[in-house]
């Protein structure tokens, strides 16, 4: 029997006229066709929980839990596993954790970051000192907790809503749990993508997304179209946060 992990995914939407609801884009990525799971299949930023994830000291550097904001409708199979899980409130909190770190693996963004923040991340040497210690979290040099001290950083939960879960069906070489997030990424924010995790990268609008696959010009796992629409049909994005 394939073993349930519990995983993480975070939906990037970057805002493009902050006088207009509707005019933003959302990030996605396409997975290398040598990958397992999913492979070549167009995704949003996220993977599995990791040990350091759960580290208590991240009590001192994550503020706040995440919004909820309903787009995946809620599962019984979903709520059965999580409803197994021991860890309450705190394990919530280790799903955010995830969802930050795996973003900032993937694509070298950081989100959620506390509002005294919004200046220092923008200054070029700053940039350059968090490109390095992505690279070194990916060689496996530092922990995510280690770069984030490194770098003097602070978390806003807040920032975040959760959208969702789902449970990977039987019968696949592998099984998750997921916990789907949204967030706005910060203006000025730019992405270095790892190539280890993806083979290319775009900001789309979820109704051109939803072009794209119906061309069949991108794969997408089920949960992945079921966000797309979700926001395709959302009046407001300001009620997300």
């Amino acid at each position: 029997m394939v073993p349930i992990r519990m995983a993480s995914t975070v939906v990037l939407l970057k805002c493009l006229q902050a006088d207009d609801v509707h005019a933003y884009d959302i990030y996605t990525m396409k997975r290398p066709d040598t990958m397992k799971f999913l492979p070549g299949y167009t995704v949003f930023p996220g993977g599995g929980l990791e040990p350091g994830d759960y580290a208590e000291e991240w009590l001192e550097y994550v503020c706040n839990f995440a919004n909820q904001y309903e787009i995946l409708p809620e599962r019984e199979d979903c709520r059965t596993f999580y409803g197994q899980q021991k860890g309450g409130k705190e394990l919530d909190r280790v799903f955010v954790v995830a969802a930050i770190r795996e973003v900032f693996e993937e694509t070298g963004m950081l989100i959620c970051l506390s509002d005294s923040l919004s200046e220092k991340i923008l200054q070029p040497a700053f940039q350059m000192t968090v490109q390095a210690c992505q690279q070194k979290l990916l060689n496996k040099e530092l922990t995510f907790l280690e770069a984030v001290k490194t770098l003097q950083l602070r978390f806003d939960a807040g920032q975040m809503s959760y959208i969702g879960s789902r449970l990977t069906p039987p019968g696949g070489v592998a099984r998750f749990y997921t916990k789907f997030f949204i967030t706005r990424v910060s203006d000025g924010m730019t992405s270095t993508p790892s190539r280890d995790e993806m083979t290319a990268e775009a900001w789309l609008k979820p109704a051109d997304a939803l072009d794209m696959y119906g061309r069949k010009e991108i794969v997408c796992a089920p949960p992945t179209l079921e966000c797309l629409k979700g926001l395709q049909q959302l009046a407001d994005i300001a009620a997300l946060f």
